[in-house]
């Protein structure tokens, strides 16, 4: 249903006049969400960590897992032995804030750039959980401070660091 000549039409000053390659993309992507459809999207062939979520990517894990429900994080797995668990994390726990930065301002920013399908909610939270989680795979060693609220109401800072992952995920030529 949707009049491509007409897009083209509109987007074709759009694309070509980009002064940026983020401009370039976001102009094309622009145009492909009109299709209200997911998993559709244009990224750089040279940047496959646009492919999927940090967490596919990076060699360094907090051994915690991270779920958006009623507006809020909330620890759903916490590994014994892993950096979050020796860092006092466990499940229940609302996760407030990572390296300053709010979970309300994690999705905000998240908001503001919808992808398709639009209206979903479910489709939004699962966004969100990705986003949030992105934040807490890391490179090995380096260090990250969260806020989190346990099960008894006490906020705290945490500092952990990364650690080695058994294994990110491999990237097929072609396939994230």
């Amino acid at each position: 249903g949707v009049d491509w000549p007409a897009m083209r039409d509109e987007y074709m000053p759009l694309v070509v006049g980009a002064e940026t390659e983020d401009q370039f993309y976001e102009q094309l992507n622009e145009m492909l969400f009109k299709l209200d459809v997911s998993h559709c999207g244009v990224v750089p062939a040279d940047d496959p960590e646009q492919l999927g979520s940090p967490m596919l990517f990076a060699d360094g894990s907090l051994g915690v897992r991270v779920r958006y429900a009623d507006e809020r994080a909330w620890f759903t797995r916490v590994k014994k032995e892993s950096a979050g668990w020796a860092a006092g994390l466990r499940p229940g726990d609302e996760l407030l804030a990572v390296d300053g930065v709010s979970i309300a301002e994690i999705v905000r920013k998240r908001d503001a750039s919808p992808t398709p399908p639009f209206g979903n909610p479910q489709h939004r939270r699962n966004l969100i959980t990705d986003k949030i989680l992105s934040f807490l795979f890391g490179e090995v060693g380096q260090q990250v401070e969260l806020r989190a609220r346990d099960v008894a109401g006490e906020v705290r800072e945490v500092h952990a660091s990364y650690a080695k992952r058994p294994k990110p995920a491999d990237v097929m030529p072609g396939l994230p």
